[in-house]
């Protein structure tokens, strides 16, 4: 990571399966689909969850990708659970993200585990005077523009 309080991220070898998934490399995601029965990817993927892998986390998002890999391999949301309880914000950041990724999916374990960090949320937003849409806005880690976008929706015009 590039941020001055971390050390740099130490990426194992790109030709490894470790070394793809902390990349988040699309191969990665191939790699553990066709080897699912061999459970290699299993314990790969949860290392990567373990600890930050993003160089730079204001370009590398990583969350949809982790929520993909445990979607596949039907990984147990224990370690996320933790790191979303643990002392640690970063962790809480990357484990929230990542489990509303896994909800937006339609996981309902991870609905259920979020339910309560959106309403302890929730509560310190309306507070601050923020409104219902900022709010839920800020529950999911979304943007106002984000993934819904004018360009996503087909309304992005080119200048004539």
């Amino acid at each position: 990571m590039t941020d001055e309080s971390s050390e740099p991220v130490e990426y194992a070898p790109v030709d490894t399966l470790l070394g793809l998934l902390e990349r988040g490399r699309g191969a990665g995601w191939l790699w553990v689909k066709e080897d699912r029965e061999a459970g290699a990817g299993a314990e790969a993927v949860l290392d990567c969850l373990r600890r930050e892998t993003r160089y730079d986390r204001q370009c590398d998002a990583r969350n949809d990708y982790h929520a993909l890999l445990v979607r596949e391999l039907a990984l147990p949301i224990d370690l996320l659970r933790q790191q979303l309880d643990g002392a640690d914000e970063d962790d809480h950041d990357r484990a929230r993200e990542i489990l509303a990724a896994l909800a937006l999916t339609g996981s309902v374990e991870a609905r259920e585990v979020l339910r309560p960090v959106c309403a302890e949320r929730a509560v310190v937003a309306g507070r601050a005077g923020h409104s219902r849409r900022a709010v839920a806005r800020a529950l999911v880690g979304r943007s106002r523009r984000g993934r819904d976008g004018p360009a996503r929706r087909g309304r992005a015009r080119l200048p004539e």
